[in-house]
């Protein structure tokens, strides 16, 4: 009998400790405070010590409701890891395995997602301030109503998505390819965007007021009632682009930009320039000219 005791009890201290592990956690429980410290402090001294965190095999996938500032995860797999309603701020997600991973309703602030691929996510209403997107694809993703304010976008593909109600103001754009993707209604007040392409996108009702193109290729493209009031246009294409309805104040494109085979209905243009253009099959239907300078 004796025999017995000594073979169960250490089976089922084994078995307890094991229920006890942080990968056990169940499935769509936001961490604690408790957890969250633990977390905190296990991560702070793996990038101390300059060593892979490797925050999924120690914690789980379901790091729901994860609070982390300032921290190393670049290189991180983090595949199909459950981060919805978190606060992440300042983290390093630079060449990490992202694929399947759930953000939605998350605040991610001054966040580095270089070398991602986000694809088939529904991330809506996700708070993305002064996060820096290098060298990635958005392919099929939602980020309907999403907040993308003073954030970077260079050398990225965004195809295939949703955007809509989306805010992305004083944003910066550099070789953004932005393609077959809805983006009516957004909010992008004051861009810098240079050598980007629009092809097929839904830009219906955006705010682009006081925002700047340098060298934009847009095609195939509706500008339908958008606010273009303040914007300066320079050395950019417009080919199959419909503007009507569209709000032209103090509006300046200049720079040899082209326009071929692009509609203008139903249009107030005020105290706009165009200077060095080239037009090219246009339309003018029911459209005003007031105080403005053509050349």
């Amino acid at each position: 009998m004796p025999k017995v005791f000594n073979i169960i009890i250490p089976f089922l201290a084994i078995c307890y400790l094991s229920s006890c592990h942080d990968k056990q956690r169940d499935p769509g429980t936001p961490l604690t405070d408790k957890e969250n410290q633990k977390i905190k402090e296990y991560v702070l001294r793996k990038n101390q010590a300059g060593q892979k965190v490797n925050l999924k095999y120690q914690f789980g996938s379901n790091l729901k409701g994860l609070s982390l500032t300032t921290a190393d995860l670049s290189g991180e797999d983090l595949s199909n890891v459950d981060i919805t309603d978190s606060q992440l701020i300042r983290l390093n997600f630079a060449g990490a395995n992202l694929k399947g991973i759930k953000i939605k309703g998350s605040t991610i602030q001054e966040c580095n997602f270089s070398k991602q691929e986000f694809k088939k996510m529904d991330a809506d209403k996700t708070y993305f301030q002064a996060s820096i997107f290098t060298d990635c694809v958005f392919d099929r993703v939602s980020f309907a109503g999403s907040n993308f304010d003073d954030c970077q976008f260079n050398n990225m593909i965004i195809s295939n998505s949703t955007l809509s109600d989306a805010k992305a103001n004083n944003a910066y754009l550099d070789g953004v390819k932005i393609i077959n993707s809805n983006l009516q209604r957004a909010e992008l007040k004051n861009i810098k965007s240079k050598n980007c392409l629009f092809e097929k996108v839904n830009l219906l009702g955006i705010d682009f007021t006081e925002s700047q193109f340098n060298g934009l290729n847009a095609t195939m493209t509706s500008f339908d009632s958008s606010d273009l009031s303040n914007v300066i246009v320079e050395e950019s294409k417009f080919s199959y682009v419909n503007f009507s309805g569209s709000i032209f104040n103090n509006t300046i494109f200049k720079s040899y930009s082209e326009f071929d085979n692009v509609s203008f209905a139903n249009i107030d243009v005020n105290q706009s320039t165009f200077n060095n253009l080239v037009f090219k099959n246009g339309s003018f239907k029911n459209t005003n000219f007031k105080k403005c300078i053509l050349n």
